[in-house]
């Protein structure tokens, strides 16, 4: 049989019925854009021996179960996500991958990056049921986003010294302890956490270019961050507060208080709200909150 190993763009969209890839020999090595959705596989056979790609999207694949990868770079983006529906989520793996543009990944179970180095936009994680990450050698991303992974525990970036856009932890309602970012020095963007934290150690930060939110439903001690911000190393707005009964994000709440209770106005509840509804036009929001 004839092989298939390169090709510009790879679309199976809408194939219900495919339930395997066969190119031949070794498969794909290289593309430069792969697109599968609404398809059968439950395997990526046929690709799993890929080692150059530009963008690879792979989307509401009922049956998929497993994505193994060997590619070394990605240099437009990666999504993966609502996968194996099914099952107990979607298991995914690249090695060899260390460099990458921009990575989406949604409803996985385990995520492996272990050669990962370096994300030069965002690198997010949306609603996954993995318990722990590790990506013992990142150095630096562009922006670095959990929210909403229910199960997460422990978050283990060792070797992460800069973040070069927002850097948010957000109801991720398992994750207690927030320490395993040792060598974490600069966050060029918003730092924005909120969550069920009892504790947050950022030992290095010596530099946040825009706000800094860090909001707890515990009771969380502010008095390092509280002296970050005096000397200027937050240089945005300062917001840490603990005991909060709605742990909210960036632009909620206000002031420093470790120990401090307090409720949010209902203008505040409703400001905080609308741009998730209103696709981010704080405009009628703050219009909104005038009028309350």
């Amino acid at each position: 049989m004839p092989e298939l190993t390169e090709v510009s763009q790879l679309n199976f969209t809408a194939l219900p019925a495919l339930q395997t890839l066969d190119f031949g020999g070794r498969g794909l090595t290289r593309a430069e854009s792969i697109l599968i959705t609404n398809t059968g596989l439950s395997s990526l056979m046929g690709i799993n021996n890929l080692q150059q790609v530009d963008t690879f999207n792979i989307n509401n694949n009922e049956a998929l179960q497993n994505i193994s990868l060997q590619v070394t770079s990605i240099t437009n983006a990666l999504r993966i996500e609502a996968n194996d529906r099914y099952q107990s989520g979607l298991t995914t793996s690249f090695p060899l991958l260390e460099t990458a543009t921009n990575m989406t990944f949604r409803n996985c179970s385990t995520i492996s990056l272990p050669a990962l180095k370096n994300v030069t936009e965002d690198l997010g994680f949306y609603g996954n049921t993995f318990e722990t990450f590790s990506a013992p050698n990142l150095t630096s991303a562009g922006g670095l986003i959990f929210v909403d992974n229910t199960q997460l525990t422990n978050i283990s970036l060792p070797q992460l010294t800069s973040i070069n856009a927002t850097y948010q932890i957000a109801n991720n309602t398992e994750l207690k302890q927030v320490d395993g970012f040792t060598k974490l020095s600069v966050v060029k963007g918003a730092l924005d956490f909120s969550g069920n934290f009892t504790e947050v150690q950022l030992p290095a930060l010596t530099q946040v270019q825009g706000a800094f939110n860090l909001q707890s439903s515990a009771r969380i001690d502010c008095t390092s961050f509280d002296e970050l911000s005096s000397n200027n190393v937050i240089r945005g707005k300062y917001t840490c507060l603990g005991l909060r009964a709605r742990p909210g994000g960036e632009g909620t709440g206000s002031g420093s208080s470790g120990d401090g209770e307090g409720e949010e106005s209902s203008a505040s509840q409703i400001f905080a709200k609308l741009p998730a509804v209103v696709g981010g036009t704080l405009v009628l929001a703050g219009f909104l909150q005038m009028i309350l």
